[in-house]
């Protein structure tokens, strides 16, 4: 029905032109639907555009990730070789090349809508646990991990936890919102 009302909309056309920036959107005739809601939004823009355009996916987690003290991809470079840090974002690759001992080992790359981060996820970890299936299954991430230098420039995480960002933050809102 949005759509439908956009296309009544009779907004002027510039001759010669492609595209009409800047110019004031179109008074539209309501259809009585409720405006779209923050999740809806941005989950119509991911369906239909396959990218976030109002807003990053992790904005709303922004309250969340605060609290527990995580670190944002632009600030891991203030960070210490050796660091424990706490990192989130949204799943940009995950590869699993071949490797001389046969193991296997996985490589996260994450964005956060600040850059992105790069996490080595080893067999020791992997094994252990069942971050495995969490790597594969889920797409927005927080993880745990430690920092490692690798120029003047250049970070690293070797990872040693990660869950999916938003059980963890399922799990922290239904904590906060208990009465005390």
């Amino acid at each position: 029905m949005h759509l439908a009302d956009l296309q009544k909309s009779s907004a002027p056309a510039l001759a010669n032109a492609q595209m009409s920036l800047g110019l004031a959107p179109p008074v539209l005739t309501l259809s009585g639907l409720p405006a779209m809601g923050r999740a809806e939004k941005i989950g119509n823009e991911l369906s239909r555009l396959g990218m976030d355009i109002s807003e990053h996916l992790l904005a709303g987690y922004s309250p969340f990730l605060n609290e527990i003290g995580a670190i944002r991809s632009c600030d891991l470079l203030a960070e210490r070789n050796n660091s424990s840090v706490l990192i989130a974002g949204i799943k940009v690759a995950l590869q699993s090349p071949p490797v001389r001992s046969g193991r296997r080992v996985l490589f996260l790359t994450l964005d956060d809508g600040y850059g992105c981060s790069d996490s080595t996820f080893f067999p020791d970890v992997l094994e252990s646990n069942d971050y495995a299936q969490t790597l594969y299954s889920a797409s927005l991430f927080l993880l745990r991990g430690t920092t490692r230098r690798t120029g003047k420039r250049g970070i690293s995480i070797r990872a040693t936890g990660v869950w999916d960002l938003a059980i963890a933050h399922d799990k922290w809102q239904a904590r906060s919102n208990v009465a005390i």
